[in-house]
């Protein structure tokens, strides 16, 4: 669930002419840290 929400959030900041997205992620979040990770 979490790779479909992250790639459709970056559909729709693409559609709106967002070219750049950041995010902050604790170390200890190995969860989020993978799915970052595996989305580019």
């Amino acid at each position: 669930m979490g790779t479909a929400l992250l790639k459709a959030l970056f559909a729709a900041s693409e559609n709106e002419k967002y070219w750049t997205l950041t995010a902050e992620i604790i170390f200890e979040n190995r969860a989020s840290l993978a799915l970052h990770k595996k989305c580019g």
